[in-house]
């Protein structure tokens, strides 16, 4: 939960390490609560599959003035 979602970057981080901007930072966007489905392209080179392993999510607030917490998030493959 989070009052002023525009104040928040997103990434999905794959046990490789590569991150995956899932939303960038919109100081216009003064949304209430991120509940949002992204869909993300990830492997490498055809027929690589999906990375197994341990996916993150990486949540920033990138201004001050308030603050939220990640109640929940699911990852489907």
């Amino acid at each position: 939960m989070h009052p002023h979602v525009g104040d928040l970057v997103v990434f999905l981080i794959g046990p490789d390490g590569k991150g995956h901007l899932l939303k960038a930072s919109n100081p216009k966007d003064a949304t209430v609560n991120l509940d949002q489905t992204y869909t993300v392209t990830v492997g490498g080179r055809a027929g690589s599959g999906v990375p197994t392993g341990q996916w993150r999510l990486n949540v920033q607030d990138v201004f001050s003035g308030n603050s939220g917490f990640v109640d929940s998030w699911t990852l489907t493959i």
